[in-house]
């Protein structure tokens, strides 16, 4: 009984976290609500990196490239601005793409999620082909070379007229479901499910004998690849898996925030998200998930105590944490 209790103490603990946030709308505003949802987007966003760092040992310092363009497809799916939405109306024979029905709505909600998860997909798996073919990059010169996409695709994203420019797109809509908008409970608990299953997800994964592949090509690439193991495919795998789940954070995110700029795409959120995830635990999911909701709560009680000079105080914790707690704060107690 000790034995188990020892074995599986992390789970117990993150799953008494869960059911702590599955009951915590109980007695808070909607204002609170809305921002707790908005801090779950990005730990989901957290946790994507937190697979790819932790358990493929890829450093993406380029992470907000997935959850951008997961943010800006659901804006420009649901503000009905993509070129594609005429040809599939004329195609398919659904005129509602085009209109500002409840149908229609619908239909262009769905079809930005679906483009949230898969643009970031295809991005990622042209980025492991320029990565991890011929002279495979890894450790530090494969978080500079993706630093440096963060960067083009940031300015890249400032300077496209079609997406807003510098000034990004604003009044997207929220979610919707059978034609209402949802409450902002409604949210609370859609965004909180979509972050469980996740989680459960990719502790599955980490379990299973796909997990143990994944492990094995961040423990020793080379003795994996004469075992056999085609580390190539494994971690374009990681990678594409990795940016859906970012994309589909961004996409749930823009439509609590109703805006989104090329700050999304760029290096600043990038940095912020590995300083979550290595203050936390990148080796644990579940401590990347809650490192990121702290951080966030954090910011604002700091903020107004301390001003800008809060951003120093969280600086000097990476510091301390990577000098000296390389599991993180919160990676020897979950999962």
């Amino acid at each position: 009984m000790i034995r188990w209790r020892q074995d599986n103490q992390g789970k117990l603990i993150s799953l008494a976290l869960w059911l702590l946030l599955l009951l915590l709308p109980i007695g808070m505003s909607g204002y609170s609500l809305s921002q707790f949802s908005i801090y779950f987007c990005y730990g989901i966003f957290a946790m994507s990196l937190a697979f790819l760092w932790g358990q493929v040992g890829l450093l993406c310092l380029g992470q907000a490239i997935f959850f951008g363009v997961g943010a800006y497809s659901m804006s420009l799916a649901t503000l009905g601005m993509l070129p594609t939405l005429s040809t599939l109306s004329m195609l398919t024979g659904n005129h509602e793409l085009m209109v500002t029905t409840a149908g229609g709505e619908m239909t262009r909600q769905w079809l930005g999620i679906g483009l949230a998860v898969l643009l970031p997909m295809f991005i990622a798996l042209c980025m492991a082909w320029l990565l991890f073919n011929g002279n495979t990059l890894d450790g530090a010169f494969l978080g500079l070379v993706t630093l440096a996409l963060a960067v083009i695709a940031e300015r890249l994203f400032g300077q496209w007229s079609f997406v807003g420019g510098s000034n990004g797109l604003f009044n997207i809509p929220p979610l919707l479901w059978q034609g209402n908008w949802l409450s902002e409970t409604s949210v609370y608990f859609v965004t909180l499910g979509v972050a469980f299953v996740i989680w459960v997800g990719l502790v599955g994964l980490q379990k299973s004998p796909l997990g143990l592949i994944v492990r094995a090509v961040r423990d020793n690439e080379h003795r994996s690849s004469h075992l056999g193991i085609h580390t190539v495919k494994v971690k374009t795998l990681s990678l594409v898996l990795s940016a859906g789940i970012a994309g589909l954070a961004g996409a749930l995110f823009v439509t609590q925030f109703y805006f989104v700029s090329p700050d999304l795409v760029g290096f600043r959120l990038s940095t912020e998200v590995l300083i979550w995830v290595a203050v936390a635990g990148r080796l644990s999911c579940s401590a990347a998930f809650f490192g990121a909701i702290s951080v966030r709560l954090l910011e604002g009680y700091l903020g107004d105590v301390f001003g800008d000079y809060w951003l120093l105080l969280l600086g000097l914790l990476f510091i301390l944490v990577v000098m000296y707690l390389p599991k993180g704060l919160l990676g020897k107690w979950l999962d």
